[in-house]
């Protein structure tokens, strides 16, 4: 929220999601202080994956269209001026999808799940029902790859063999590293032709 959020860390602990934010976290001045500990709530959906797709990643759908879930954080910003900033990049998404119906001959659909209501600013079909995200991974299931805002949900994505990108034009250290990164209008179309052909 503001730049000298845990620079340095309030706390004798933080519980770090991997090596990616616990290098992060440590190099704010907080050294000795970081634990991995992983996400307890992911490792049924780990397991799941694994036993489902051993030593394999998900097969890349290449007939009928292509389908890209965008999708929020439950909090997507901290300020006004970062949600106009989510704001912005949603819009030139959406701008992305009007001008762009097909892809390689491919039709393209997205599948908006955002929150905070921006949904209805952009004007936009928001199919998200459950703010818990318990049906997160049917939907994951229905789509060929994710865009979104930085969130613990790239890596259910992610586990799930799913081509990822981050949308955050805020230009900010990620916890999280996906394959690709969208932080300017300009990378849209490179990044979805990208996601189409992981």
């Amino acid at each position: 929220a503001c730049p000298y959020t845990m620079r340095p860390a309030l706390a004798h602990k933080v519980a770090c999601i991997g090596p990616s934010q616990a290098r992060t976290i440590n190099n704010w001045g907080n050294e000795g202080k970081t634990e991995i500990v992983g996400i307890p709530r992911l490792e049924n959906l780990t397991l799941q994956y694994k036993q489902s797709e051993p030593n394999a990643s998900r097969s890349i759908n290449t007939d009928g269209p292509f389908r890209v879930l965008v999708m929020t954080a439950k909090t997507p910003a901290f300020t006004e001026q970062q949600l106009a900033t989510v704001k912005q990049s949603l819009q030139d998404l959406s701008k992305w999808q009007t001008d762009h119906r097909n892809l390689n001959g491919r039709p393209v659909e997205f599948t908006w799940r955002l929150t905070r209501g921006i949904d209805l600013e952009l004007g936009v079909p928001n199919q998200l029902s459950d703010f818990a995200g318990a049906d997160l991974q049917d939907v994951l299931a229905e789509v060929d790859a994710v865009i979104c805002t930085p969130s613990t949900a790239v890596l259910e994505a992610m586990l799930m063999g799913l081509p990822v990108a981050q949308l955050d034009y805020h230009n900010c250290p990620h916890y999280v590293q996906p394959g690709w990164d969208i932080a300017a209008a300009a990378h849209i179309d490179d990044v979805i032709h990208g996601l189409a052909k992981p």
